[in-house]
């Protein structure tokens, strides 16, 4: 897939006269394989927090990156954790990895605190045979009403109140001959009164 990307550049490239001829852009060039720790845009009474990628690495730099705790009050809590991204020709390596994360939403509500340790989504793509391979693992997760395995896009749905919370673990974001991507866990928090936090929170993406 890496190969891919790079082969989609060049043929951008080559195209670049005849679109400029007919008023028209190139083509966006691929961004490298990459990967992030967290991702969250959520809102709360109106208000709005949107963190963009936390703790992101990629194969041409920074190939690495280390995040302390974050804690959002009533919503959630990231434990430290880490990103490490590698390129060693032909092979592309991602990997992110934390000490826990914690659902704190539902909780003001009635509902459970969900809660997940030690976590670890790993991405790792053949740039001459092609295919990534990905999967997410944790040691535990409590507050659900079943336990999730490692199958793509498990699906949860927990509320406390009128709030709801879906939670997709392992999703495939995207799966085409240029990128793969994908997320460790997904929450999306919807309904609920006014001032509940709706929105969204990811924990450990990866794209290779």
């Amino acid at each position: 897939m890496f190969q891919a990307r790079k082969l989609a550049v060049a043929l951008a490239a080559l195209v670049v006269l005849p679109l400029c001829m007919t008023g028209l852009t190139s083509a966006t060039p691929l961004p490298p394989p990459n990967g992030q720790v967290a991702n969250v845009a959520v809102t709360v009474g109106g208000k709005g927090y949107k963190s963009g990628d936390i703790g992101g690495c990629t194969t041409a730099g920074p190939q690495a990156a280390l995040v302390g705790e974050l804690v959002m009050k009533g919503i959630a809590t990231y434990g430290p954790a880490k990103s490490f991204c590698r390129y060693q020709r032909p092979n592309s390596s991602i990997m992110v990895t934390g000490a826990g994360f914690e659902l704190h939403a539902l909780a003001a509500l009635g509902g459970p605190d969900i809660r997940m340790t030690n976590y670890k989504i790993t991405c790792d793509n053949n740039g001459i045979t092609g295919g990534a391979k990905s999967v997410g693992t944790w040691e535990s997760v409590s507050g659900l009403p079943g336990q999730p395995t490692t199958k793509d896009n498990q699906t949860f749905t927990v509320e406390g109140g009128s709030l709801k919370a879906k939670l997709v673990f392992n999703e495939i974001l995207e799966d085409d001959s240029a990128f793969y991507k994908k997320a460790l866990l997904h929450v999306t928090l919807s309904e609920g009164p006014e001032s509940s936090p709706r929105g969204e929170l990811f924990v450990g993406k990866v794209d290779c």
